[in-house]
C-alpha cells in the first residue's frame, strides 16, 4: 500500500514563491538541500503531510549520468508550460509490490543500496512525476508539524488539474487521496484539508499554481 508522504512543486531559484505561503499565515519548516542532485528546496509540514517548493540550486548535478534520467532540468526549466509543475512522494510499506512500473533511482545522498521507485512516465514532462521514497527516508506522522493555520491540519484530498492528455495506463490511478484531471486548461494543485469543513479556500495564483482549502 502506499500513503502520500508529500508533494512538491518546481519554483525559482531561490523559492521566493514561498513568501506567498508565509504571507498568508502558514509557518515554514527548515529548508533542505539534497547534495549531488543539484536541488534545493523550502518547505512546510502538516500533519502527515510535507508540502515542497523545489529548485534547482546545481546545475552540473542535476544534468550528471545519475541525476539526468529523472528530467529534473528539463522540468524545473520548463515549469508551468513544456513541462508539469508537480511530483508526488509516497510512502511504501512493500517496496516489492508496487502500482506502478518505473525505475531504481539512486542519487549520491541516499545511503548505499537505498533508492528510490520512480514512475515510468518520467519522462512525459507533460506528466507529473511520482516517486516511492526508500525506508530510510520514511519519517514519523509529523502530529506537531506548527506549519498549518487553524483548520488546515490533515490532507484529505489532492487535486492536479492538467492541460494535456494523461498517460495510458494512468500511473495515477487508486493512488492515496490524489485525484488528477486532464482539464485541457492550466496546471493547478488543490490541496484539500479536513475535508473543506470550513469552506475557507486560499487561492495562491499568479505565485504559485495552488489553491488550499479546508
Amino acid at each position: 500500500m502506499l500513503t502520500l508522504d508529500h508533494a512538491f512543486i518546481w519554483v525559482s531559484r531561490g523559492g521566493k514563491e514561498a513568501d506567498a505561503l508565509v504571507e498568508a499565515g502558514f509557518t515554514e519548516g527548515p529548508a533542505n538541500t539534497h547534495p549531488g542532485q543539484g536541488t534545493a528546496n523550502r518547505r512546510f509540514f502538516f500533519n502527515t503531510f510535507m508540502l515542497e517548493l523545489l529548485w534547482v540550486e546545481d546545475e552540473a548535478e542535476a544534468t550528471s549520468p545519475t541525476i539526468a534520467p529523472t528530467c529534473f532540468m528539463e522540468r524545473w526549466q520548463g515549469r508551468g508550460e513544456t513541462a508539469s509543475p508537480f511530483g508526488l512522494v509516497f510512502r511504501s510499506d512493500d517496496e516489492k509490490k508496487l502500482p506502478f512500473g518505473g525505475w531504481k533511482f539512486s542519487p549520491p545522498y541516499l545511503p548505499p543500496g537505498f533508492f528510490f521507485w520512480i514512475g515510468e512516465q518520467a519522462p512525459l514532462l507533460d506528466q507529473p512525476l511520482i516517486f516511492v521514497m526508500p525506508p530510510c527516508l520514511q519519517a514519523p506522522p509529523r502530529k506537531d508539524a506548527g506549519g498549518e493555520l487553524e483548520g488546515f491540519r490533515e490532507l484529505t484530498g489532492l487535486n492536479l488539474d492538467l492541460p494535456g492528455n494523461l498517460a495510458t495506463p494512468s500511473p495515477f490511478e487508486d493512488l492515496d487521496r490524489v485525484n488528477v484531471h486532464d482539464n485541457q486548461g492550466h496546471h493547478l494543485m488543490t490541496l484539500e484539508f479536513d475535508h473543506n469543513a470550513q469552506g475557507q479556500t486560499l487561492d495562491l495564483r499568479p505565485h504559485l499554481p495552488l489553491v488550499i482549502k479546508s
